[in-house]
């Protein structure tokens, strides 16, 4: 497997990016990443995770009302863009665990990982995310999960 970027803001060097690339989103929320990347790389292919029901429902929403969560700015630019390049996934991603209790946020992105009363959630690692999906090759991961997944804990997977 290859990770070529880790970033936890909106900027990517697109230069870096090549053709049909796949990204990683943890901490989708409410999928204005998924719309930013889709309109500008229209041949990628996208894996959205997002542990929280109502964030997860969100995101569901927003990817299938374009304009949904976005500026009146940004409305109508995303009118056209094919969002079928994404997959959501309604899971937490975590080093070993298969669940996780996140502390209820009341529907708002940030969270805390491994809590002791909150909602249980299912979740990942990344290795077998990889090989769930079938990923050889992911070209950027972002990483936006505000506490929930704590990155070290998260563990880069060895080669499959």
């Amino acid at each position: 497997m290859q990770l070529l970027h880790i970033h936890s803001s909106f900027y990517l060097d697109s230069s870096k990016i090549k053709k049909n690339p796949t990204f990683i989103i943890v901490g989708s929320c409410n999928g204005k990443m998924e719309k930013y990347l889709t309109e500008r790389y229209n041949d990628c292919k996208i894996y959205s995770l997002e542990p929280h029901p109502f964030n997860f429902d969100q995101l569901n929403r927003a990817l299938a009302d374009k304009s949904l969560f976005m500026s009146r700015e940004d409305k109508n630019r995303f009118d056209n863009i094919d969002l079928s390049n994404v997959t959501c996934i309604n899971k937490a991603l975590v080093c070993d665990d298969s669940k996780t209790v996140l502390l209820d946020g009341k529907g708002s992105c940030a969270t805390t990982y491994n809590a002791k009363k909150g909602i249980e959630v299912n979740a990942i690692n990344l290795k077998d995310l990889l090989k769930e999906y079938n990923l050889n090759k992911v070209d950027c991961l972002f990483y936006n999960a505000e506490g929930s997944e704590i990155w070290p804990n998260i563990c880069e997977p060895k080669d499959p």
